[in-house]
């Protein structure tokens, strides 16, 4: 069914309660996942950079008034410029976007970061078996940085996949099983 310009309106109300208790359901996990983030970025990167959660429309005013005051654009455009499909996360450091300033190995350090925090969080408040897989983990970071993450993963006690390009890779121990994967044949070793 498509939705006519002047019927969209309508449906704005309901848009604008849904879209308000997702940002605040966003917010709060946000908030309670800040300390495990801070930590981890903290230990991986050495850096500290700050996670802010963007809502998806303008501080200081309600979903329904953003909707409201971008009606024209939205129906000459075609597509709502405002609400919780325009949510982000944003991390800086000293006051500027993260991608300007750090460094590829230095973004990807602040990812990990991210996934430890997420998982930390989950493992908390649910108490999961959780399964994670790494794809060559020791790529990229220097063995000070690889160390803190090892060590942030091992804590985690959950089972690990993770793959390698150096055959003797025992990063985590022995492992249970390996694999060699080459040209997409998979055979037991």
């Amino acid at each position: 069914m498509k939705i006519q310009p002047v019927q969209a309106g309508a449906w704005d109300p309901e848009l604008a309660r849904l879209g308000e208790l997702i940002a605040e359901s966003r917010r709060r996990f946000v908030e309670r996942l800040q300390p495990y983030w801070h930590e981890a970025v903290s230990v991986l990167s050495g850096l500290e950079p700050e996670l802010r959660y963007l809502r998806g429309w303008p501080q200081g005013v309600g979903l329904l008034e953003a909707l409201a005051a971008s009606r024209a654009r939205d129906e000459a455009r075609r597509s709502t410029h405002h609400g919780p499909h325009r949510a982000d996360l944003m991390v800086e450091l000293r006051g500027r976007p993260a991608r300007e300033v750090l460094s590829r190995g230095q973004q990807k350090l602040v990812a990990v970061a991210m996934t430890l925090a997420q998982l930390y969080l989950l493992q908390e408040q649910t108490q999961p078996s959780l399964t994670l897989l790494l794809d060559d983990p020791a790529a990229e970071l220097d063995r000070r940085r690889f160390e803190g993450f090892l060590d942030r993963v091992t804590r985690l006690k959950c089972q690990l996949v993770s793959t390698s390009l150096e055959p003797e890779s025992r990063v985590f121990g022995t492992p249970d099983r390996v694999f060699h994967v080459e040209q997409g044949e998979v055979r037991s070793v």
